[in-house]
């Protein structure tokens, strides 16, 4: 991970996504990932069978819960 990369991670860990939006310090992956993911739960809330209500990602790491 390049130097400026890592301070940036160690300066914006404490803030929120949409602090961190404001500051454009967010990945423009995140808000593709996020999209998905939110287009996935309305369809399946739509379709009634909706079983989860969290989900976690890392992008860096590609996994996902």
């Amino acid at each position: 991970m390049p130097k400026a990369q890592a301070l940036a991670l160690r300066l914006t860990n404490n803030l929120s996504c949409a602090e961190m939006a404001v500051l454009n310090v967010q990945s423009d992956r995140v808000n593709v990932r996020v999209a998905a993911e939110a287009a996935d739960y309305l369809y399946r809330m739509a379709a009634g069978r909706l079983k989860r209500f969290a989900t976690y990602f890392d992008l860096e790491s590609g996994t996902a819960r």
